[in-house]
């Protein structure tokens, strides 16, 4: 009996400690991308992004290509992304084809997003979001509001070492991704592959990062923007919390 009490006791203390356990491991790998990720000042890359989307009567597929300058100065995030896309939907058997075309600039403190699809000209002012180019800080801050996270093994993905976070939504999406894994480059801190899965465990989204080079310089002028003559920017900063 006293055996008995004592491998209950072990059984209970084990339950208790392992998930904090985990929670450590899972706190010290934040703190080691955040550290990674604040020791430079400076990184551009490219980037690709895959997705697709199928329902009853309806598929949608799209590619995009782009790169990304990102600059510190102080604590503010400044960025430069380029990126095009192409857009194939289908609705029974109608086929629709669109190119789109998006340029965001950020001078730390706005974002101002130039689009241009199907001949036309948009632009839009909104509060720069750091998770938008990889902040891992910003990027854990974000999720853990509405996702449950878990720290995955390491994986090797190109020849560098991951740390892999799975995010679940802490409450069920009847649509929508059901789980998001994000792989952090363990010595750098910044996002190298991103996938997004749907109810059925299918990739919705695939997004991976090449061509990494940190500490680069980059002229000040990538970070300003100038609208086109005769475009008008939409400011969308007031309807954000």
């Amino acid at each position: 009996m006293k055996r008995m009490r004592l491998v209950l006791m072990a059984g209970l203390v084990l339950g208790w400690t392992l998930p904090v356990a985990v929670a450590d491991e899972l706190e010290k790998v934040e703190k080691k991308l955040t550290a990674a990720w604040k020791k430079h000042k400076s990184m551009t890359a490219k980037f690709t992004m895959v997705m697709k989307m199928e329902q009853p009567g309806f598929t949608a597929e799209s590619k995009t290509e782009g790169s990304q300058e990102v600059m510190k100065k102080g604590d503010q995030l400044l960025f430069h992304l380029e990126m095009t896309s192409s857009t194939v939907q289908k609705v029974g058997d109608q086929e629709t084809k669109t190119e789109a075309k998006v340029t965001t600039v950020s001078d730390g403190t706005y974002a101002y997003a130039l689009s241009e699809m199907m001949g036309r000209k948009m632009a839009v002012k909104t509060k720069v979001d750091p998770q938008s180019v990889g902040d891992p800080e910003a990027t854990f801050k974000s999720l853990r509001e509405d996702y449950t996270l878990k720290l995955l093994p390491e994986e090797t993905v190109d020849g560098k070492k991951v740390f892999v976070i799975e995010a679940t939504p802490k409450q069920a999406q009847p649509t929508g991704a059901s789980k998001k894994v994000y792989y952090f480059l363990q010595d750098d801190g910044v996002l190298l592959k991103f996938v997004a899965s749907d109810q059925a465990g299918k990739p919705m989204t695939t997004m991976t990062y090449s061509d990494i080079k940190f500490d680069v310089k980059i002229d000040p002028q990538r970070f300003v923007f100038k609208a086109p003559e005769g475009v008008q920017v939409i400011d969308q900063t007031a309807a954000q919390p």
